[in-house]
């Protein structure tokens, strides 16, 4: 066994090329292996079953074991096998330290350059594991390099990648051709189950570690359960923990979910309240149904949409056929906010509702639309205060306004008084026939004359 004085492990460990623990403690061997100088000194020194510990100053000591050194005196090239090195916590490994274990490996004296060979293997203190086949690191880019896949797992994440650079200084890790990582989800206070894994995949990965950020591009795919989100690029914040906290979409985001398609400019997810928040004209579609607005927050788990400065497109049952109208005419409905419940196909719209088909629009405070299950429009209802009706030169308020037969009546209750022209008519209820030149009034209390208006049905 050979150990290191601390002067010459102190000495070798100080300069710029000893801020990279492994390196500089390989290189540091060649202090305790100078030969003599002069005629006859031998080409080459081994030493067997060494161990060399660095002590920079007021940090705790760095260790190399190896069970052969070997020093080349003409070249100045330093090499090892089953070289193991443990680093403590600090500046280079907050995680609990390392340790680091090579198979082969050789560099210059002067640290400017190393190649490490076979398996490579990186343990940390917090449970972290990775490993690799063959580096290079350049001393003095500071950078260490690879072309042979790698493989990193923790206790709360799984990573795999093909060739990588890393940027010592900086503590940048690139990974390129092809990236995998899977993250445990951050469960939420209260929660009954924790969420499924998060899986991201991309052909290339850029990690900035001292950000605990991490920016997946050229195409990326998240996936969680049934959810499933692509966009260009993606830039996920994660935790000390390596948990994935929030992913950004910056550029075009395309999200499903069951039968649920999303878009949108831009998107988050929030990882921890598990929502999905859409910018940038974001659009909700299932089957012909279609929600749009400023901003949507859609809840994962519930199956909920939350949209701001919202419109809808709601199928509704054909229209009877007249000359130059549309039959297939679809239910169009605007307000202030929208709250739609995919798996009741209930969509409640708020604030400033306007609701229009064909010739006929209606005003209210609230509506809430239930589709049925072909996409259809199977009812829909106010709620919260008075409505208004215009359909041409026809005029209609009440308290309560129902869409019945899949949208094509609409049938007004609550003191409903309906107008045509200087004529109008008060009764128990009003119901207009959508797209027909045909309005009913049940149990009529006062009537003027009207030109287009029959009362007394039981309709």
């Amino acid at each position: 066994m050979f150990e290191s004085s601390p002067a010459n492990a102190v000495r070798r460990g100080t300069g710029r090329s000893g801020r990279m623990g492994l390196w500089a403690l390989l290189f540091g061997l060649s202090a305790c292996v100078q030969p003599p100088s002069g005629d006859g000194a031998p080409p080459a020194i081994a030493l067997h079953g060494m161990t060399l510990r660095q002590y920079p100053p007021g940090k705790p000591a760095r260790v190399v074991r190896a069970k052969e050194v070997t020093y080349q005196r003409g070249t100045g090239v330093v090499a090892g096998r089953s070289i193991v090195v443990d680093l403590p916590p600090g500046e280079e490994f907050r995680r609990g330290g390392a340790r680091i274990a090579i198979d082969r490996a050789q560099g210059d004296t002067e640290g400017k350059g190393a190649v490490a060979e076979g398996l490579i293997r990186v343990e940390t203190g917090a449970g972290d594991v990775g490993e690799t086949v063959g580096s290079i690191w350049d001393g003095e880019a500071r950078t260490l390099a690879g072309e042979a896949p790698v493989e990193v797992r923790g206790p709360n994440y799984a990573l795999t990648g093909g060739s990588y650079h890393y940027q010592a200084d900086t503590q940048t890790l690139a990974l390129r051709d092809g990236v995998e990582f899977r993250s445990r989800p951050v469960a939420e206070e209260g929660a009954s189950a924790p969420p499924p894994p998060l899986d991201l995949q991309s052909p290339h990965l850029t990690v900035h570690h001292r950000e605990r950020r991490a920016v997946f591009g050229g195409g990326v795919v998240l996936t969680q359960g049934d959810l499933v989100v692509r966009c260009p690029e993606l830039v996920a914040h994660y935790d000390e923990a390596s948990r994935i906290r929030r992913v950004v979409c910056t550029d075009q985001v395309r999200a499903e979910q069951g039968d649920r398609t999303m878009e949108a400019g831009s998107g988050e997810f929030d990882n921890v309240r598990r929502t999905l928040t859409l910018r940038g004209e974001p659009v909700i579609r299932e089957g012909q149904r279609w929600i749009r607005g400023e901003v949507m927050t859609w809840e994962v788990d519930a199956r909920v949409a939350h949209v701001e400065k919202g419109e809808a497109e709601l199928p509704a049952a054909d229209l009877p056929d007249r000359p130059q109208a549309a039959r297939a005419a679809p239910m169009r409905v605007v307000s202030s906010r929208i709250h739609y419940t995919a798996d009741d196909r209930t969509a409640r719209f708020d604030g400033d509702v306007v609701a229009r088909r064909a010739t006929m629009t209606l005003r209210a405070n609230r509506l809430v639309a239930v589709g049925a299950e072909d996409g259809s429009l199977q009812s829909a209802w106010t709620e919260a205060g008075p409505v208004t009706v215009v359909d041409g030169n026809r005029h209609a308020r009440a308290q309560q306004a129902h869409f019945l037969s899949n949208g094509q009546r609409l049938v007004l209750t609550g003191a409903p008084r309906f107008s045509e022209g200087e004529s109008w008519l008060e009764g128990d209820r009003v119901v207009f026939f959508i797209g027909e030149d045909r309005v009913e009034v049940d149990r009529p209390r006062a009537a003027f004359p009207l030109d287009r208006a029959a009362g007394g049905s039981d309709r």
